[in-house]
């Protein structure tokens, strides 16, 4: 099989864990009929509270003051944004290409009237062992990740954290695949819209290259590269500013 396959299938439903799933028995190429209409399964609602990650007051005092001599757009300053940054075991994000790696860390900040009010950060277990190459990435070890929540929940705290909120990040669909990918796992459709600071970073400005290390620079911003929460915290302070120079929204 590869991307763009349509396939039938062939099995039983079944309840498990509280939701359906579906066991499949047999599966061969085709196609679907010719007035076949497409439906998407709604999405379960976001937790109405948070289970094992629970957000943090954030308040950035240096961004009130370092750029401050343009005014954010309107239509911004109306948006509420969660921007996010994840850390992996490796880089599949599609079960087309195999088992899809593992989250071990992610780290989010809320960004509403304009400014950065939120903070939410977690290790991620990992039932597989962390690769030298990941472990020398990000300095997150085997150690750090025990007693770390799980993953279905904190996704599912995540979601409640970024309900009704635009989805922001540095080349934003390689993480955004992870939490679409384990939120449809259990139930969580991430459906947001999502705005890339990498594109906007190649529309304003004009650098050697546009990796977020890069960007950040350019605007004098300093942070702990690879790590999830610090990734997120200063991408949120580049897009406030690639905004602030669009002078509005995408």
């Amino acid at each position: 099989l590869k991307q763009g396959d349509n396939i039938c299938l062939s099995g039983d439903y079944e309840e498990y864990n509280g939701g359906f799933s579906f066991r499949v028995r047999a599966l061969d190429f085709g196609q679907p009929p010719r007035d076949y209409v497409w439906e998407t399964r709604p999405s379960r609602p976001a937790p109405a509270v948070y289970k094992a990650v629970f957000p943090q007051p954030e308040t950035d005092y240096v961004q009130a003051t370092l750029f401050g001599g343009t005014p954010l757009p309107e239509d911004f300053v109306k948006e509420n944004f969660v921007v996010f940054d994840l850390e992996t075991t490796g880089l599949n994000n599609s079960p087309v290409s195999g088992a899809v790696d593992r989250i071990i860390e992610i780290g989010a900040v809320k960004i509403q009237n304009g400014r950065i009010v939120e903070k939410f950060s977690s290790f991620v277990a990992c039932p597989v062992r962390l690769s030298m190459e990941i472990i020398n990435l990000t300095g997150i070890d085997d150690h750090m990740l025990i007693g770390a929540p799980k993953t279905e929940d904190v996704i599912a705290d995540f979601r409640k954290f970024s309900d009704g909120c635009i989805l922001v990040g540095h080349n934003v669909q390689f993480d955004y695949k992870f939490i679409r990918y384990y939120g449809e796992k259990d139930g969580y459709n991430f459906e947001q819209r999502q705005l890339d600071t990498l594109t906007l970073a190649q529309e304003q400005l004009r650098l050697s290259n546009y990796k977020l290390n890069t960007v950040a620079d350019h605007f004098g911003f300093t942070f702990n590269h690879h790590r999830a929460y610090d990734d997120a915290y200063v991408t949120a302070k580049v897009f406030i500013e690639l905004i602030r120079l669009k002078g509005r929204l995408p």
